[in-house]
């Protein structure tokens, strides 16, 4: 569902992960979280896609 009008969107059927749900799995000291948002499609009423970008750390 596209957050900004509640209307099913093209990935509709697809298996969604949340930011936070992406930042629980790498909840641990072997990882620090460099970004982690939501950011809207371009292409108005598309929804929008979790990025999360970790540093693995060695």
């Amino acid at each position: 569902m596209d957050p900004a009008t509640g209307q099913p969107t093209p990935a509709a059927g697809q298996v969604q992960v949340s930011v936070d749900d992406a930042m629980e799995a790498l909840k641990t000291p072997e990882w620090e979280i460099v970004v982690a948002e939501e950011r809207p499609r371009a292409a108005v009423g598309t929804g929008v896609d979790a990025v999360v970008r970790a540093i693995r750390r060695i």
